[in-house]
């Protein structure tokens, strides 16, 4: 299966066990940051990163996920992908980290639309959920320009810290993904999250 090759500097790749000392150098070096909002990198180990590689080739073979090797100008500097997948329903959740000298550049966003597109286009997917912690601003403004919608926030629902902790949902459908797709097509850019949630507004009015 190909990697996605996003544009001209953006590539997410598919991990290899060759890639697992330089996956888990970018965790090491950003743990303090990525330790507030995932519950799993206080304790990562690069064994826990050979594993996790392991288990992420066995699924490319059923084509059950995404690249999730998040390339930049050539250099490796997060992870954004398809993290689970309900075949019976057809729904996904979409996750990413990025190394912190790197945020701001708008990276995540460009990567996540070559995720979308791979999820609707190639895995079949009829639904696509993106969630944070509600404190976490960055990572929530990502599905809000992505054109994504409001879900919920489910009340302490993860272990992080110490404490319960809340989670907020986002979520994208197929026909609004086409849509949207399309009317960025007729403008030539990128349509701005005001205009996509006028867009929804106006389809879901009866």
């Amino acid at each position: 299966m190909a990697n996605i090759h996003v544009d001209d500097e953006i590539t997410l790749r598919w991990p290899v066990m060759d890639a697992a000392d330089e996956m888990f150098a970018l965790i090491a070096a950003n743990r303090t940051y990525l330790a507030r909002w995932l519950p799993w990198a206080p304790d990562h180990t690069l064994e826990n990163e050979r594993q996790w590689i392991k288990g992420r080739m066995q699924v490319k073979v059923g084509g059950t996920c995404s690249p999730s090797l998040l390339i930049y100008q050539g250099s490796l500097v997060g992870l954004t992908g398809v993290t689970s997948k309900d075949p019976l329903n057809k729904s996904c959740t979409l996750g990413y980290y990025l190394a912190g000298a790197y945020q701001g550049r708008g990276i995540v966003t460009r990567a996540c639309r070559g995720v979308l597109s791979y999820a609707f286009d190639t895995l079949g997917m009829h639904r696509v959920q993106i969630s944070a912690n509600p404190a976490n601003t960055r990572s929530l403004a990502i599905p809000r320009r992505l054109g994504f919608i409001y879900e919920g926030t489910m009340r302490e629902v993860e272990f992080l810290n110490g404490r319960f902790q809340d989670s907020t949902s986002y979520y994208m459908l197929a026909s609004e993904w086409t849509r949207l797709r399309s009317m960025e097509g007729e403008v030539k850019r990128p349509i701005g999250p005001t205009v996509r949630q006028a867009l929804h507004d106006q389809k879901r009015t009866p």
